[in-house]
């Protein structure tokens, strides 16, 4: 059978939000009754967003009949032996398209993150399947996840996570590490329409590094039930709580102004407190918002009362030694 393979550079190529500064491969046919397709391509210093992300090697074989089939090999490498590591099978027949991800790795200086065993991934008809995806590390950490949409559009989304380093996979994917930390925590929810939502939410990080700002921990418990939401969420650092809230609210998804009457009779309450802290320890957030020279002890306590159509709400807020430039 004849065959067909060509070679390929660009440079410079910028979309709407992505920048890649070189994308070169080869792309290969055997031109039979089915034909095969080839192609590699390797992707230098791709962004999206103005975040760099890790080089990227594609390597992609399908043959093409009534139904397609064949295999893919991503790599995200930050260096030869260091980066993100995934490999998969898939089928297309028509708007059924199935793909079984046969391993999954995040391999690092002192981590490797492997997957337990393949999942598939299924989408027909609007409607996607996921098996759950578990990985586990050599440390001992753990994070199984799935995702299910069905034909009448109710999503269920579970995340489970056991001391997972969440500053690894960054390093591995993209150019820097955001915020790095200990995630452990789960994430059960069901979305349909706006009177059927449910979401369950325990997360903890511990150790958490963003910029010069270093905490201790930080506590969320969140849940939407029956039209309402309740939260709980507490910092600490050095054994110290510096900041805890808690409220009940009444809560449904959409345009309040569509609402019935009712909703904003329902009661609300809650309190935010902020303890007495250096506000300069915040230095990396005031910068984001333009406050690059600002000190000061400050503290604040609000809370809330009353109705939803018409909150008590009481802030008090203190700052020593304050100065702002």
């Amino acid at each position: 059978y004849p065959r067909f393979e060509s070679r390929f550079r660009f440079t410079e190529i910028i979309a709407d939000s992505i920048n890649i500064e070189q994308a070169y491969g080869t792309i290969g046919a055997l031109l039979k009754d089915d034909p095969e397709i080839e192609l590699n391509v390797d992707i230098r210093a791709p962004a999206y967003g103005g975040i760099s992300v890790q080089d990227i090697r594609l390597a992609l074989q399908a043959n093409i009949a009534e139904t397609i089939t064949g295999t893919s090999d991503l790599r995200i490498l930050r260096e030869a032996d260091y980066g993100f590591y995934h490999k998969a099978d898939f089928n297309i027949d028509g708007e059924s398209v199935s793909i079984r991800n046969t391993a999954l790795s995040v391999l690092e200086e002192d981590v490797r993150l492997t997957l337990v065993r393949p999942f598939d991934v299924m989408t027909e008809g609007g409607a996607v399947r996921m098996d759950t995806l578990s990985i586990v590390s050599n440390a001992g950490a753990t994070l199984d996840m799935l995702y299910n949409l069905d034909a009448t559009d109710r999503s269920h989304v579970f995340v489970n996570a056991s001391r997972f380093d969440i500053g690894v996979f960054q390093s591995a994917i993209l150019d820097e590490v955001f915020v790095d930390g200990v995630f452990s925590g789960s994430i059960d929810a069901d979305f349909t329409t706006a009177d059927d939502l449910r979401i369950s939410t325990t997360a903890l990080l511990e150790d958490m590094v963003y910029g010069s700002l270093q905490l201790d921990l930080l506590d969320l418990q969140l849940q939407v039930l029956d039209e309402r939401l309740t939260s709980s969420f507490h910092i600490k650092n050095n054994g110290e709580t510096l900041f805890e809230s808690e409220f009940d609210l009444p809560f449904m998804p959409g345009d309040p102004e569509t609402f019935a009457d009712e909703f904003f009779d329902r009661p609300v309450s809650g309190f935010m407190r902020l303890n007495r802290q250096e506000i300069s320890e915040f230095s990396d957030f005031l910068m984001e918002m333009g406050l690059a020279e600002i000190s000061g002890l400050v503290s604040m306590e609000m809370f809330l009362d009353g109705v939803a159509g018409g909150p008590d709400l009481s802030i008090n807020f203190r700052m020593l030694n304050g100065r702002v430039s």
